[in-house]
C-alpha cells in the first residue's frame, strides 16, 4: 500500500511514556526499567578473529563480515563495539533478543538510547549509534514481549 499519513495520526516516540535510565548503568550495560519491566541493552568489543571478515585488496575497505555486506556503523572499517545483547524482562518472564536482530549493528551509543512504552504490551527501544561518519538510527519494536521488527534508518 501507498499513500500518505494525516500528520494528526503521527505520534513521536518523544511524546510517549519513557523507561527511565537506572542509576545501574554503565558503559558496558544499560539498564531502564520502571516498576514492572527491566530493558538491559549489553556491549561488548568487536573481536575482529571471531568473525569473517572480507576486506578490498586495494583500500583495506571492510566489504562483509559474516557474510554480511549490509554493515551500520562502521564506515567500511572493522568496528569497535557491537551490541553483546538485548533482554527484556517482564511479568511473565524473560526475552532474549534474538541474534538476528542485534548483528551487523556496529558502534553502539551508549547516550542516545530511549525505550519508549507503547499502547498494551508494546515497547519502542531506540538508538542513534555511529563511528562518526557512519551514522544510523535503529528502532526495535517489541509486541506482546516478541520481538516484532527491526527499523534502520541510515544516510540522512
Amino acid at each position: 500500500h501507498t499513500g500518505e499519513i494525516h500528520k494528526s495520526r503521527i505520534r513521536y516516540l518523544t511524546e510517549l511514556p519513557q523507561l527511565k535510565k537506572q542509576p545501574q548503568s554503565t558503559d558496558e550495560c544499560l539498564v531502564y526499567a520502571n516498576d514492572t519491566l527491566t530493558v538491559e541493552i549489553s556491549f561488548q568489543n568487536f573481536i575482529p578473529q571471531e568473525h569473517v571478515i572480507v576486506q578490498d585488496l586495494e583500500t583495506g575497505f571492510v566489504r562483509s563480515i559474516d557474510g554480511c555486506s549490509d554493515l551500520m556503523g562502521t564506515d567500511n572499517n572493522i568496528p569497535h563495539k557491537e551490541y553483546a545483547s538485548v533482554t527484556v524482562k517482564h511479568p511473565s518472564g524473560i526475552l532474549e533478543f534474538p541474534t538476528a536482530y542485534t548483528a551487523h549493528l556496529y558502534e553502539p551509543s551508549q547516550d542516545n538510547v530511549a525505550v519508549a512504552l507503547g499502547l498494551g504490551n508494546t515497547l519502542f527501544i531506540s538508538t542513534q549509534n555511529s563511528d562518526g561518519a557512519g551514522g544510523y538510527y535503529a528502532v526495535w519494536t517489541v509486541e506482546n514481549y516478541h520481538v516484532k521488527s527491526l527499523f534502520v534508518l541510515y544516510g540522512f
